[in-house]
């Protein structure tokens, strides 16, 4: 086991040796999130102006 258990999973995500070699806990759920993957379709549709701008004011309505 690596000293790092992030370590293959951020490589792998990033591919840009992003993960350190400091000694961390393993924690499931930093695990899991780091290790799904997402698959998104897209067509070549337009959303309306006005859906645009209602994603765009819920966007920055959102806490931070």
């Amino acid at each position: 086991m690596p000293m790092n258990p992030y370590s293959e999973l951020l490589n792998q995500r990033f591919a840009d040796g992003i993960a350190s070699g400091e000694p961390l806990e393993a924690h499931g759920f930093l695990q899991q999130v780091l290790a799904r993957k997402t698959v998104r379709r897209y067509t070549d549709q337009m959303p309306s102006e006005a859906l645009l701008d209602l994603l765009t004011a819920t966007a920055l309505s959102a806490s931070t």
